[in-house]
């Protein structure tokens, strides 16, 4: 799929990855009862997971209860190399831009993994877990460290945040992707969810809110 940019064209660039971080806004963490990361937590989604946020979306139920989590989303359209010496020049000049997204997550086979230690791709990586709205150009945002989104179920305020509540900043989670990887242009950092998060059902209507940027509205199938 095309990754869109908020008019609704596409953008030329190809996503190699999704690198997403756990447990980033506190109050989310003390809803599941886990603890305070020390560090990010860093998790991957395949390519596979990406889906456009449309009118419609259809999800896989069939797997289980699946949860919402409203991220913010971050577009790469420069590679930072692992072991690159970052800065915040460095990061803002291979940002494209920020978008919504959704971490769908299989809430109860996410618990089981954890209990044996196991990964997390089973309840993380299914096909279509990320929904994606269209990506906002750096330019047009006066400030990347100050943004704030929110998600509605059937016009009930479920989750809203600004990524200025997260527990580590762009900064320290672009060092310690580059610790181990490299973030490649057309890759998507996902930076937490805030506090909210709950099951989704069938015919459930989304409105998803950026800023003044945009508002998306999609039903669930």
């Amino acid at each position: 799929m095309k990754l869109l940019t908020e008019n609704h064209f596409p953008i030329e660039l190809a996503c190699s990855k999704i690198i997403c971080i756990g447990r980033n806004y506190r109050e989310h963490a003390h809803e599941l009862s886990n603890p305070i990361p020390k560090s990010p937590l860093l998790f991957l989604k395949p390519t596979s997971s990406l889906i456009n946020i449309d009118k419609e979306i259809a999800l896989p139920f069939h797997l289980g209860e699946i949860h919402h989590e409203i991220e913010l989303a971050f577009l790469f359209k420069e590679s930072i190399a692992m072991g690159e010496e970052i800065t915040n020049e460095v990061i803002h000049q291979s940002i494209y831009g920020v978008a919504l997204a959704l971490d769908l997550t299989l809430r109860k086979k996410q618990q089981e993994l954890k209990e044996k230690g196991s990964p997390w791709e089973k309840a993380k990586a299914f096909d279509r877990s990320c929904p994606i709205g269209p990506f906002v150009c750096k330019s047009k945002i006066k400030d990347l460290n100050d943004l704030n989104f929110s998600l509605k179920i059937n016009g009930h305020l479920k989750q809203q945040g600004n990524i200025k509540e997260t527990i580590f900043n762009l900064t320290d989670i672009v060092k310690e992707i580059t610790t181990y990887m490299t973030i490649n242009a057309g890759d998507i950092i996902l930076t937490g969810t805030p506090s909210g998060v709950g099951p989704l059902a069938k015919d459930d209507k989304l409105t998803l809110n950026f800023e003044s940027f945009y508002e998306l509205n999609s039903m669930l199938k």
